[in-house]
């Protein structure tokens, strides 16, 4: 296919999938996560080419991760010229990826997406816009099937990288990485690269360089097929999702803080039943965690086979058997630290935290670094009139989040950051009277705000005592 034949290809291909997935409108605002990689800068044109025809109001977030120096900074400045070159809104944040993965025990990868998916979520509610629009193709789908089916997985898991998730959309799902670096080659689009895709220590980089490419020498069309396998999954897996929830309360009550699972109904179903029941359950108590097939086979053993008694932990529960049920409570969640008073002008340690907190005078320096980094922040010091109290969450806590306009529960708000029920209680939560005003590292409440009205500001610093 030559040059101008394929661009058109690629182009009708691209406008004719988000017109049959629906995955925008006519007059919606999008924004588009661009790290400067090959693949979202191809997003980038691909957007730009129809914005006008379909009437969409674009801009650029980007997340420097905090975890290769000089180059990563270099990237942002890379994409930033790009948003102005192209006139184009530009939202950028640097993030500590590694403190958070340290302190809720997670890799660096998935410390990376949650704060990732933090700033973006931020970002889109803040500003209004509709939809955020990620890069992710065929050939990263066929890396996560494949991945998944390595450490074990279900039909859920099979379904990969959904193309619409809430406002979050695929549009280049369709596509191959040689699609997408030929489009890129063949209409000469800047972009830049991630020498640390490179690393084969990561298993998705080693399935990415290794696996694919001797699985393309058998069928080049390998990543297509992983793909649609991927769809199939994912309609099989919303059918029996449809189908447990309508007998999940039969299995699983709560009573006096515990969970219990009835062994008698559950061995009451098939095996696929149970399995898709057991993914409704830390879905819902511990999205973080991947029940594998190995988790699933053991939790099975202990439901059907083991002596009550018998413990077993999995995704911060454990499962306790007892003669007709298990038992399932969190692991060590009677740890708390106590409550601390922080007066403005000195540190208090709290747990594993230091919390800093001092006074200045609101200057254009501050306005520039005001969302810059999670561990430090600003509010408006004219709203704080009584001592700021640090304690550990508790039960029907409510905050409004910086950038939104109604109250959420703090429980709901763990849970869309992928917060393990164990590590709750040791995440430092700043209050002022009633108030929330700062679940630390993570968000400010949108009523103690920094505005263009604000002459003083309070600094607060969240420290870990190995600093």
């Amino acid at each position: 296919m030559k040059t101008i034949e394929f661009t058109a290809w690629f182009e009708q291909r691209f406008f004719q999938n988000i017109h049959a997935k629906k995955l925008i409108s006519k007059n919606q605002h999008i924004l588009l996560a661009v790290s400067g990689g090959v693949d979202s800068m191809v997003m980038l044109r691909l957007f730009r080419r129809f914005a006008s025809e379909l009437k969409l109001q674009l801009a650029i977030a980007h997340v420097n991760h905090g975890l290769r120096g000089k180059s990563a900074q270099d990237d942002a400045a890379f994409v930033k010229a790009m948003a102005r070159l192209y006139g184009m809104p530009f939202y950028e944040t640097r993030v500590h990826a590694k403190q958070l993965a340290r302190r809720n025990k997670l890799s660096v990868e998935e410390a990376c997406r949650v704060l990732r998916y933090d700033f973006l979520e931020n970002t889109a509610s803040t500003y209004g816009f509709d939809h955020v629009a990620t890069a992710h193709h065929a050939d990263d789908q066929a890396e996560t099937v494949l991945m998944r089916i390595i450490k074990g997985t279900g039909i859920q898991g099979l379904s990969g990288i959904p193309e619409v998730r809430g406002k979050y959309i695929r549009p280049l799902l369709p596509f191959t990485r040689d699609e997408i670096h030929r489009y890129a080659r063949e209409n000469r689009i800047p972009f830049v690269t991630d020498l640390t895709n490179e690393d084969t220590a990561f298993l998705r980089n080693r399935i990415r360089h290794q696996i694919l490419p001797d699985l393309r020498t058998i069928n080049p069309q390998i990543s297509h097929h992983l793909s649609r396998l991927a769809d199939i999954a994912k309609s099989a897996a919303d059918v029996l999702q449809m189908d447990a929830k309508r007998c999940y309360t039969k299995v699983f009550r709560t009573q006096k803080g515990k969970i219990w699972l009835e062994i008698q109904a559950f061995n009451r179903y098939y095996p696929i039943r149970q399995y898709t029941l057991l993914q409704m359950f830390f879905a819902s108590h511990a999205p973080w965690f991947t029940l594998t097939s190995v988790e699933y086979e053991r939790i099975l053993d202990l439901i059907q086979h083991q002596q009550p008694g018998r413990k077993f932990d999995a995704g911060k529960w454990r499962w306790t058997k007892t003669t007709r049920a298990v038992v399932i409570t969190p692991v060590d969640a009677s740890s708390r630290t106590k409550d601390v008073t922080l007066t403005i002008g000195n540190t208090v340690s709290w747990g594993s935290w230091k919390i800093r907190s001092s006074v200045a005078r609101y200057t254009d320096t501050i306005r520039k670094n005001l969302a810059k980094n999670p561990f430090i922040v600003y509010l408006d010091a004219g709203s704080v009139t009584k001592p700021i109290r640090v304690r550990a969450w508790k039960n029907g806590d409510r905050f409004k989040p910086y950038g939104m306009h109604q109250f959420k529960n703090v429980s709901d708000f763990f849970v869309d950051h992928k917060i393990p029920v164990t590590e709750k209680h040791t995440i430092p939560v700043l209050t002022h009277g009633r108030d929330i005003v700062w679940i630390g590292g993570m968000r400010t409440d949108d009523r103690y705000k920094v505005t263009p009205d604000t002459l003083t500001v309070i600094k607060l610093e969240l420290i870990t005592h190995e600093s």
